[in-house]
């Protein structure tokens, strides 16, 4: 694999061109597997492979979810989010069923969360009363979650202080706590991207 390289990461961004293959992938009987089988020979220089999918179920998540082991569901707080999540539950269970018996689902990953607000605190119960596994700690809303989308960098180097990055440490700890290693803001002032976007 190639791309955008860090000290423990290397990033391949995505490109508009892929809306492009969405149809074709469809169609073609082996399409939707094409990236699990080449996963199977790049990852191997790799502990983790993280596929960042967009917010649907075509065919590029699709691919995603046959190609990987365990998933994460990232859900805004609001109505929408809740009601779309049975969306992607329900395409969990058909890669299960067709393409990916070992499939697991990590957890929800609750994001903009605002412990003041009751629209929080509802959309938190409306998830746990579906016995779905929630992942601590919920992403507070933060304002430079948006400023790091425009910069196109990690909020964990625009802002490692921020309310945002603290919780994505956190997330991170509770997964791999002889791993995370804390990403620097670089020294240099010019802000190199490193992928589309930072948050969902």
């Amino acid at each position: 694999m190639s791309g955008n390289e860090g000290p423990y990461l290397d990033i391949v961004p995505s490109h508009r061109t892929l809306v492009d293959i969405q149809h074709p992938l469809l169609l073609d009987p082996a399409g939707r597997s094409r990236l699990s089988e080449k996963l199977k020979v790049g990852g191997k220089a790799y502990d983790y492979v993280l596929l960042d999918c967009p917010p649907d179920v075509g065919s590029l998540t699709q691919s995603a979810l046959i190609a990987a082991h365990d998933v994460i569901i990232p859900v805004d707080v609001g109505y929408f989010s809740v009601d779309g999540l049975d969306n992607m539950l329900d395409m969990l269970t058909q890669v299960r069923k067709t393409f990916n018996t070992d499939l697991n689902l990590l957890g929800i990953l609750i994001t903009k969360f605002d412990i003041r607000t009751t629209l929080s605190i509802t959309t938190r119960e409306a998830i746990r009363e579906e016995g779905l596994p929630i992942l601590e700690p919920p992403i507070r809303v933060c304002v430079e979650i948006i400023r790091a989308q425009m910069e196109r960098v990690p909020v964990s180097m625009l802002a490692p202080e921020s309310s945002a990055a603290v919780d994505y440490e956190a997330l991170a700890e509770n997964f791999l706590p002889t791993r995370v290693r804390r990403v620097a803001k670089p020294r240099s002032s010019k802000v190199v991207p490193l992928r589309r976007q930072a948050d969902k």
